[in-house]
Formats: structure tokens, sequence, C-alpha cells
């Protein structure tokens, strides 16, 4: 480039600052001079037309960075969206199982410290005793595991569709237990949904709690208010070490009845079981 024209791109700038620089000092440059008054082939020209391919990429590369820093930004965001959700899930699930726990201990404590005899009378909730209120809550708790599997899953739930059915067999199939054997499944089975339950990512309320922390208290009820009317005093706040000695000293029927009882098909999820 002549030494005569000063701020022609002599060189192409090697890095962002040299870049601005550099078009700032010929932008100077051009207007103290005018324009090339020579011909379109000076060395001025020359120069440019032979960087102009750089510049090009420079402009190019700007451009890419301006859209990588977009969508990192939005990858960022993206991220933390998930976090949220993430925390949504354990904080929800945390919640079930507190619940279900809470309503679960109750429940359990209201059945304890009754005579093996009086446990299987019946009058707690119409023929039916503290003994086959235990086999009921088993049976759902069966079928709360069920259909949490058949949702996760992504099928669709099927729920009994006749729930008085679903109950009256239940209860022809387990009236031969004994009061032990009757605690034992209901142990058994509810340590299998919260097991079940313990071990998923997201368990949400809607999904199980109708069958569980919605269904002790009715039952719970129905025992306290029976064994005030038989002189019983209630046990609320048995330690859950309690529960856990009497599954270890109770012993289990040699055969399941339960096995052979079916469940009734339908597509429509039950109500609320009593």
């Amino acid at each position: 480039m002549p030494s005569g024209r000063q701020g022609g791109w002599a060189h192409f700038p090697r890095n962002d600052r040299q870049q601005e620089n550099a078009y700032t000092l010929y932008r100077t440059s051009a207007r103290r001079h005018g324009p090339c008054d020579t011909c379109y082939n000076c060395d001025d020209h020359a120069q440019r037309r032979r960087d102009a391919p750089r510049r090009e990429e420079w402009r190019m590369s700007a451009t890419d960075t301006n859209a990588n820093t977009k969508t990192n930004t939005s990858d960022v965001a993206a991220e933390a969206r998930a976090r949220m959700r993430g925390r949504e899930r354990s904080r929800e699930k945390e919640r079930v199982l507190r619940s279900i726990d809470k309503n679960w201990r109750a429940f359990l404590d209201s059945t304890y410290a009754i005579p093996e005899g009086m446990a299987g009378e019946g009058g707690v909730r119409g023929d039916w005793s503290v003994k086959d209120i235990l086999t009921h809550v088993a049976a759902w708790d069966r079928e709360a595991v069920r259909v949490t599997l058949q949702i996760m899953r992504g099928d669709e739930p099927t729920w009994p569709a006749h729930e008085q059915k679903f109950d009256d067999l239940n209860y022809e199939a387990d009236r031969h237990l004994s009061v032990v054997e009757a605690r034992n499944r209901a142990l058994s089975a509810h340590k299998a949904l919260v097991e079940m339950l313990d071990g998923k990512s997201e368990v949400r309320g809607e999904w199980v709690a109708a069958v569980t922390y919605e269904h002790y208290p009715e039952h719970t009820a129905e025992i306290v208010r029976w064994r005030g009317a038989h002189g019983l005093v209630a046990t609320m706040g048995v330690r859950s070490g309690d529960a856990n000695d009497a599954l270890l000293q109770d012993r289990t029927s040699t055969s399941s009845a339960h096995d052979n009882v079916p469940t009734p098909e339908g597509n429509t999820p039950g109500r609320v079981p009593s």
C-alpha cells in the first residue's frame, strides 16, 4: 500500500480489537481524503478486495458466536427448569410417602391389643370384623401396586370396575385366615407398596391417595368407634418397631387364598374404596 494513503486495509487484523481499530482508522482516512480519485484498481481497493473473504469469514464467525451464546443461554434455562421440576417431583414424592406412613401407622395402631376372639367378630363395619378390614386394606394396597405400575408404563389405569364385587371376592377368599395371618397379609402388602413407591423417581398423590392415605383413616375411625363401644382402650401411638416385632412373631398361612381371587375387569377408574 502506498505510504501516502493512511488507514487502508494493509493487513487483516488478527483479533477483534485490531479489527475495530483498523476499521475506525480507515473510515477516518476516507473522510479526510475523500473517495479514491485514481481508479478501481488502486492499491487501496486491491487490498480491500483481497481482504474481503477474510472480512466475511470474521463476520460469519462473530454471527456464529452470537448464535452459540443464545443457544448456550437457552440450554442453561432448560437445565434450570429441569432441576426445578426434579425438586418439585421430589417434594411431591416425599409428601405422599409421609402421608401414607402417618395414616398407616394410625390404622395399624388401632388394630393392636384386641383379643383374637374379638378381632374375628363382626360388627366393626356391617358384618366385617377387624380381621376382615385388615385383609380388605391389604387387597387395596395390592391393587395400588398394580395400577401404579400401569401408570408408570404409560398405560391406562384400570381400577376394579365394581368395587363391591372386588370387596366381596376378597372377603370370601380371605375369611378363613386367622387374625395373625390377616395382619401379616396387611403388613406384607403395605411393605410391597411402599418399597415400590420409594424406588420410583416420581410419585403423585392422585395415583394412590384414594386407596392409601385417604382410605386408611376411614377404617381407623370405624375400629376406634368399635373399640370404644366394647370398652377396649385405644392403643394409638404404637412404635413402628412393635409392628416389625409382630411381623416376625406371626406365622403366615401355608397357602395364599388371594392368589385365586380374580380382579374384575374394567377400564373406568373406580371410586374411593369403602
